[in-house]
């Protein structure tokens, strides 16, 4: 049975709701899943629910959760970011990792390759996993992002104490490492 079926069986939803997914789905090319959250027929939280329950996958409140920093350091930030994925806890060879999309079967095959490690996956709310890497993972794509499209930039000619503070922080000096590092490793001729 379908993850839509099983909301209307369930009463998470009505059958005009999964109606109206499916029509979105059909038009725009959304899931059914992130259509009827898109919709407001049904909350992410409740929709996680019923999915953790029907594929037997658990869910976690990942605000509530201590990373393991062993974990962490695991994961590569580049595939974090890429797939909205918190790692939470590696114990004898296995990486438990938190997401929102538990359908995202090629992100955790790339992360088994890549780790070495068996993936466990556990569902968690994309906000909490927002949260999560902002905290662990310091400054992403989105604050870049961000700062480009701002009009409000203010250049600073002069030095300043506060702003020399400001660059040191480990998010900053992380997110240019790790662009460093990429650049090195993809062998890359230049960094813009």
């Amino acid at each position: 049975m379908d993850i839509g079926d099983s909301l209307v069986r369930q009463g998470l939803i009505t059958s005009d709701d999964l109606s109206e997914a499916m029509d979105l789905h059909r038009s725009k090319g959304l899931r059914v899943d992130r259509a009827l959250v898109e919709m407001g027929a049904i909350t992410e939280l409740k929709l996680l629910e019923a999915m953790s329950e029907q594929m037997a996958i658990p869910l976690i409140d990942l605000a509530a959760i201590t990373p393991d920093p062993e974990a962490i350091g695991a994961m590569p930030s580049k595939m974090v970011y890429r797939n909205r994925l918190a790692p939470v806890e590696r114990v004898n060879g296995t990486l438990k990792v938190a997401t929102s999309d538990p359908f995202d079967l090629y992100a955790f095959d790339e992360l088994r390759l890549m780790t070495g490690l068996e993936i466990e996956p556990v569902l968690a709310v994309s906000d909490e996993i927002d949260k999560f890497i902002k905290t662990h993972y310091g400054l992403g794509g989105d604050t870049i992002d961000e700062m480009i499209g701002a009009d409000d930039l203010e250049v600073v000619t002069e030095g300043s104490e506060d702003l020399l503070e400001m660059a040191q922080e480990a998010s900053v000096i992380k997110l240019v490492n790790e662009i460093f590092l990429e650049a090195l490793n993809e062998r890359a001729s230049d960094i813009h």
